[in-house]
């Protein structure tokens, strides 16, 4: 199932080293992992089909919803307060857009994937404060990336602005919002402990989002 991934002993790190620095660093090896699914390669190689791809929005809402709800929910916490922005980070409601847009009946889920991200959404139900920072870094990181794979669903699929609204991100603000929440997050000032626990969670968001993207890569097979 999710693989777990070691944090380097935080004694040994430069105190000048950023949790952002780390953060990079440290979940290199399963963000790698999660590139090389042959989902991730059915995109960038533009032979992606609408059907799969309409099935990873399809899951990518059921886990971006619950990580919504579960920041939402601790917004009275001062970790939370200080982070998470909700009218500029939600993504679900382009997820909303691009699902009415491709799929109007809500038909195209495919099995697998949504009992995958089933299982990772009631995980994160229950994480506490410092997991959920470190699934918010790495699906909000995911919208830099989405820029790029948006080129390669627009040229496979035909598709304009309708339908690829979630990968669209901010448009041209996509880079400076990650910039102000690299500079929140490393202005919360969190000692190496808890670092290394949100550091751990993002390890963990990758092999979850890796998952769900092996059961999906049985559409591009």
């Amino acid at each position: 199932m999710i693989a777990e991934t070691m944090t380097p002993p935080s004694a040994t790190l430069d105190p000048a080293t950023s949790l952002m620095d780390r953060l990079r660093a440290e979940t290199r090896g399963p963000h790698e992992r999660v590139e090389a699914v042959a989902f991730s390669a059915a995109i960038t190689q533009e032979r992606i089909t609408r059907e799969a791809y309409v099935a990873q929005l399809h899951a990518w809402r059921v886990i971006l919803g619950a990580l919504e709800r579960a920041l939402d929910a601790r917004a009275s916490d001062p970790l939370v307060a200080a982070i998470w922005r909700p009218h500029g980070q939600r993504k679900t409601p382009r997820l909303d857009a691009d699902i009415t847009h491709l799929d109007p009946a809500a038909t195209g889920a495919h099995p697998g994937a949504q009992l995958a991200a089933l299982e990772y959404a009631d995980h994160l139900a229950g994480a506490p404060t410092l997991a959920l920072l470190g699934h918010l870094y790495v699906h909000e990181g995911s919208a830099l990336g989405g820029l790029v794979l948006r080129k390669h669903l627009s040229a496979a699929l035909g598709l304009g602005d309708d339908g690829l609204r979630f990968h669209a991100g901010n448009g041209r603000d996509t880079m400076p919002r990650w910039r102000a929440f690299k500079a929140r997050v490393d202005g919360a000032g969190l000692d190496l402990a808890s670092q290394d626990a949100v550091i751990r969670a993002a390890n963990d968001a990758f092999d979850r989002t890796g998952f769900v993207l092996v059961t999906l890569s049985e559409m591009v097979a």
